[in-house]
């Protein structure tokens, strides 16, 4: 619920504005990515406010999530590696465990981009 706006908060006049059917079009979408009722997308623009989009939001939560997901992984390799290094040299014809190692190194370094793309993201939008 919306709380009452003092006097000089008040949104009482009214402005009209003309548009073609392209120009709504691309008002309603434009609105609708950041969130927004026309009125408000228009209010903020002419006002030179700043405008969150929330699909870099969105985007910015989905790369924390991998990341996450990322550092669960590299997690369960390093467990896995711990927990039976010492029975084999070699647990497939194809990989060695430096092959492994490799690839841990590599979860990690992605994980890590990760999230510096992430916070650059949502820096943007403060």
């Amino acid at each position: 619920m919306r709380r009452p706006l003092n006097q000089n908060q008040r949104r009482d006049i009214k402005i009209t504005v003309r548009v073609n059917q392209n120009e709504q079009e691309n008002l309603v979408l434009n609105s609708n990515k950041h969130g927004l009722k026309i009125p408000g997308y228009l209010r903020s623009l002419g006002l030179n406010y700043s405008i969150k989009s929330i699909v870099d939001e969105k985007a910015a939560a989905n790369l924390l999530k991998v990341n996450a997901d990322m550092g669960r992984l590299g997690g369960l390799f390093k467990m896995w590696l711990e927990d039976n290094r010492a029975d084999k040299h070699d647990f497939s014809n194809t990989r060695t465990y430096k092959d492994i190692d490799n690839l841990v190194n590599d979860i990690e370094r992605l994980k890590l981009i990760l999230k510096n793309e992430a916070l650059k993201i949502m820096q943007k939008q403060a």
